[in-house]
């Protein structure tokens, strides 16, 4: 099939497990199932390439209704049996083995979940709601796993209507936001009238931070299911964390609250990250490292900032500051700045500078004027940054919050 921009197709029927498609340019693929002989039960999916598939992934939607369950189903396409470990709120290790070539399947508990392999396989996953053996056109829904190499830590919610009602404040909120965050952290949403629930139902108590964005802390792998109380119109929320911590989200129906017909909505589907730049900063004591771990007045510490490349755009030239108050809090520790360049795939080094002093006259590179990493590749056209690493060390001189 030729296509130009914007123009669609639709293969009716006929595709074959383990089916290819291939094309020359960017192009976006959704697969639709259908139950024989159903009148509506249906799920679809948005699907990833398989070059970014993964070897982690989480889910964010847990189980409400026993009668109703989430499944995750897992496809291993190597050429050897695999092993998925998984953690949820309250167990970690649990395992399942996924045979070479085939799909295996986990029920979800009330909770999120992470999903991963110890020794890096590549797997695809998707998870189904309502997935009984026996009802299951009710609460029918789906959404693809986003791969934790794709996550970043904020997302836009495009479209997240609760019912079909018009207004839709005549009829409960169906159709919830799902969140999970990878650690412990605050999440922030920019509204002053979202209810937010843990997988146990309970509401959590958010903290204004101006008015209109709301902060809430949250714990890792809890499904936390966003509400809008004002319009029960999920449309537009923005969540975000302010750390680094990553976050993965879908819209959809909740079994437990949705009817069984009109007005709810039997459909949901994955939430994508919002494509940035991914920024954290980290600190350990080095020298002595002592049994307390506190990092105290006359020891070394040891930064790391990093910066992780999850846009749609090329990091060109990137320009790095630091800086610290009081002034003379710390001495910065001669040759201690590193830096580690990674590539497309986050694991490759493309390029390490163990002195970056010598950018800077034998100073510490990162105060006033900053470093600016320059194209390191200049005769590679694509070439693109995946991952910055910088460490520096300074001796602790003076009391100051780290």
């Amino acid at each position: 099939m030729t296509l130009n921009e914007g123009e669609t197709y639709m293969v009716n029927g006929g595709l074959n497990a383990g089916g290819k498609i291939t094309a020359d340019k960017g192009i976006g693929v959704y697969l639709i199932a259908g139950d024989v002989a159903s009148a509506y039960e249906n799920r679809w999916f948005s699907l990833t390439p398989d070059e970014q598939w993964s070897s982690s992934y989480y889910a964010p939607v847990g189980t409400t209704l026993a009668a109703d369950p989430a499944y995750v189903i897992f496809f291993n396409p190597g050429v050897s049996a695999i092993t998925v470990k998984y953690d949820t709120a309250t167990q970690t290790g649990l395992i399942i083995s996924v045979a070479a070539k085939s799909t295996a399947y986990v029920a979800m508990p009330a909770s999120a979940a992470h999903f991963y392999t110890a020794d890096s396989a590549r797997f695809y996953a998707v998870s189904v709601i309502d997935a009984d053996a026996t009802s299951n056109a009710t609460h029918d829904w789906s959404y693809s796993l986003v791969p934790e190499s794709s996550l970043t830590d904020k997302f836009i919610v495009a479209w997240g209507p609760g019912n079909n009602n018009s207004p839709m404040t005549a009829a409960a909120n169906g159709n919830p936001v799902w969140v999970t965050t990878t650690a412990n952290t605050d999440i922030y949403i920019d509204s002053a009238t979202v209810t937010v629930k843990s997988s146990s139902g309970t509401a959590l108590s958010g903290t204004s931070v101006d008015g209109v964005t709301y902060k809430y802390n949250v714990k890792a792998l809890e499904s936390y299911r966003l509400f809008d109380t004002s319009d029960n119109d999920q449309s537009g929320l923005t969540v975000y964390t302010k750390d680094g911590t990553l976050i993965t989200a879908a819209w959809g129906e909740d079994p437990s609250i949705a009817g069984a017909s009109n007005p709810f909505l039997d459909m949901g589907t994955t939430v994508m990250p919002y494509p940035d730049y991914v920024f954290t900063k980290s600190v350990k004591e080095v020298n002595p490292a002592d049994a307390n771990n506190d990092i105290e007045l006359g020891e070394q510490a040891e930064y790391t900032l990093s910066i992780v490349n999850r846009s749609v755009i090329e990091m060109f030239a990137p320009k790095i500051t630091d800086s610290w108050t009081p002034a003379g809090a710390l001495t910065y520790v001669a040759n201690s700045a590193t830096l580690t360049v990674y590539g497309t795939d986050g694991t490759t080094i493309i390029y390490q500078n163990n002195d970056l002093d010598n950018a800077d006259g034998g100073n510490f590179p990162l105060d006033g004027t900053g470093y600016t990493l320059s194209d390191i590749n200049p005769g590679i056209a694509a070439f693109r940054v995946s991952q910055i690493h910088i460490e520096e060390e300074f001796l602790v001189t003076h009391p100051l919050s780290l």
